[in-house]
């Protein structure tokens, strides 16, 4: 009988070394490598918080054992000399993962078999990290997703299997980073994505499955940034969108397939951006749109889909803004329009539908002349002209050497040539089907107004 007991309480205590041993303590804190060696050896999971700070540590080893972290797992040590040795066992931190200000800190790769963080990953001020861990285990952070301000980082390649975080996912002030590849397999993210200040970002090509955001999406302060295509898959932003100072963006093309914003669409300060075309499926906007100085935008042609803004729409303070027949189903603006101190815009006919009905507030001032009040631009508009007639009127060729013919199914009277500041230049009588030469002007672009009785039709033509 004896040996049988003895025998059970082998088996009981052989079982028992092979199950997790908690830790003695719930907390640990340290800031002295010859403490650190003292960590208990016979534990592989804290149930609580540890933290490793100051110069003095320098070796992780002494928790080569620990498997799983309860709390939160804080490292900000300028004493580690390349990466993390010794955490190569760790798979769970149910707290957060705080990475911050390690100077000498290269690489994490010992978080490759991560598969829980229930808290916030930051990853913050870590001057010599250069890459972030190539785990494809870990599906979900319970918290934010944070990298900033660590300036030897060049790509976000890394946790490629993340399906969901539970807050928001930003990179800020990474001065050397250059491309966001990563974060393919979310789909529909609760949270908000901010990507600002990064000085050598050039492409935005992940997020590539991502169909719709419940928050904002704010990229800003990017100068080098040159294409948005990782969002092309995107279908709706719950709040806001804003693209701003980016002085690398030429056109918005990443944004083709998005069809609902909750709140509001704000461009501005891009000073290269040539176009708006990456906006036709575009259906609601429940706030409002503001573009502003953008100084070499030249037209906006996006943004045909919407039939009424809830909120506001602000056109202003673009240099070099002509055209902005986007707007040309645009029928509705709940509460106020401001278009001005956009001096070369002067057709603004795509207005015409939204403003022959009351609006809260209109502001339409120091744009060309033809667009710089409201009753200059109602004079304009042609009404009267059904779709298919307005198809079918047409100058050519365009562009032409000055000398080119009207032709369609109205008959004009009278037709006046103005530049694009507005200023008259010629006139002439109008006789159907005719050629009119301005063989003697400038090469150039410019107005062509063609008159009768009831209608104004006005296009460019562009003299070569």
């Amino acid at each position: 009988m004896q040996k049988i007991t003895f025998l059970f309480f082998t088996i009981i205590f052989s079982l028992n070394l092979s199950f997790a041993q908690v830790c003695p303590d719930a907390n640990y804190s340290y800031t002295n490598q010859d403490l650190l060696d003292n960590f208990p050896q016979d534990c592989d999971e804290i149930s609580g918080n540890i933290q490793l700070l100051g110069s003095g540590i320098t070796d992780l080893t002494p928790l080569a054992n620990i498997t799983k972290i309860g709390g939160t797992l804080r490292i900000a040590t300028s004493g580690l000399t390349s990466d993390l040795s010794g955490l190569e066992a760790l798979t769970s931190v149910g707290g957060d993962l705080r990475i911050e200000n390690n100077e000498n800190l290269q690489t994490m790769e010992q978080f490759d078999n991560l598969t829980e963080i229930g808290g916030d990953l930051n990853i913050t001020g870590n001057e010599a990290l250069s890459a972030l861990p190539q785990n494809n285990i870990l599906t979900e952070i319970g918290g934010y997703f944070n990298i900033t301000q660590n300036s030897n980082l060049t790509t976000t390649d890394g946790f490629n299997s993340l399906e969901n975080v539970g807050r928001f996912i930003q990179f800020i002030s990474n001065s050397n980073l250059t491309e966001i590849p990563n974060f393919n397999n979310l789909v529909n993210y609760d949270g908000e994505i901010r990507i600002i200040n990064n000085e050598s970002l050039e492409s935005i090509i992940g997020f590539s499955n991502l169909i719709s955001v419940t928050e904002d999406i704010d990229i800003k302060n990017n100068p080098l940034l040159n294409n948005l295509t990782g969002f092309d898959s995107l279908e709706e932003i719950g709040e806001s969108l804003e693209i701003s100072d980016n002085e690398g963006l030429t056109d918005l093309l990443g944004f083709n397939n998005l069809g609902n914003v909750g709140e509001n669409i704000a461009i501005f300060q891009n000073n290269n951006l040539v176009d708006i075309a990456g906006f036709e499926t575009l259906n609601f906007v429940q706030g409002g749109i503001q573009i502003a100085v953008n100084p070499l935008m030249v037209d906006i042609s996006g943004f045909d889909a919407i039939p009424s803004i809830n909120g506001y729409l602000i056109i202003y303070y673009n240099d070099g803004l002509e055209d902005v027949t986007g707007f040309n189903n645009l029928s509705e603006i709940g509460a106020f329009m401001e278009v001005n101190n956009n001096p070369l815009l002067a057709m603004c006919d795509a207005f015409c539908e939204v403003l022959k009905d009351d609006i809260g507030s209109v502001t339409i001032n120091n744009n060309a002349p033809g667009c710089d009040t409201k009753q200059e631009i109602l004079d304009n508009c042609n009404i009267g002209i059904f779709e298919n007639d307005l198809q079918s009127i047409s100058i050519y060729p365009n562009p032409n050497n000055g000398k080119f013919k009207i032709d369609g199914s109205i008959s004009f009277d009278k037709l006046e040539l103005l530049d694009l500041s507005g200023r008259l230049i010629q006139t002439k009588s109008v006789s159907k089907n005719s050629y009119y030469d301005f063989s003697n002007l400038d090469k150039g672009i410019y107005l062509i107004k063609a008159y009768n009785e009831n209608i104004i039709y006005q296009t460019k033509i562009f003299i070569e």
